[in-house]
């Protein structure tokens, strides 16, 4: 079975919590395949 979600916050919550949990959080919250692909988009 394959599920599909939608969940909705505040941007700045989640930029807050990756400035305080660094990798850990990421690591917690998203795919490794995720984290690549927002790590490939990041504005230098």
């Amino acid at each position: 079975m394959v599920l599909c979600g939608n969940d909705i916050t505040s941007v700045r919550r989640i930029e807050n919590a990756i400035k305080k949990g660094g990798k850990n959080f990421l690591k917690k919250v998203y795919t490794d395949e995720e984290i690549a692909y927002c790590e490939s988009k990041r504005m230098r």
